[in-house]
């Protein structure tokens, strides 16, 4: 069943780093969907996923931020380090059995990733290109 729902709004300008996004809610689905069945075997597995994905996911982003020289770059790369360790320990103390992921946990971790997406990622996809460096071909014949 489908909670979270990618639309046009969520477009950070990027088609490869807008799918990464449209994936995350999938695995977001598939989370919220075990947590209402109750499946720890599925849900075990999910958390595995988000963790793997949301790691590959950021170290594209911040690829891509690096490429056009974004500025904040370093908040920004806290804000992944800050993510990481929440699914971190959710993903460790379901595989200890301390605590099972409630709906209530991902809804939280589902409202960081929104605001992380409208806010700080909006950042850099407003940011202006970086002109194309000229060849030295280039410069000789202007």
């Amino acid at each position: 069943m489908e909670h979270f729902t990618w639309s046009k709004k969520y477009s950070v300008g990027n088609e490869d780093l807008d799918n990464h996004h449209k994936k995350l809610f999938e695995v977001f689905n598939r989370l919220y969907d075990g947590c209402l069945n109750r499946n720890k075997t599925k849900l075990g597995s999910v958390i595995e996923e988000l963790v793997a994905y949301s790691a590959y996911h950021f170290h594209a982003e911040e690829q891509h931020m690096r490429s056009i020289e974004y500025p904040d770059i370093n908040k920004h790369l806290s804000e992944h380090r800050a993510f990481s360790a929440m699914i971190g320990k959710y993903h460790h103390t379901h595989d200890t059995n301390e605590v099972t992921v409630s709906k209530e946990i991902v809804l939280h971790l589902w409202k960081w990733l929104i605001d992380h997406v409208m806010t700080e990622d909006r950042k850099y996809s407003t940011k202006p290109k970086r002109p194309a460096q000229r060849s030295d071909h280039d410069r000789q014949q202007a």
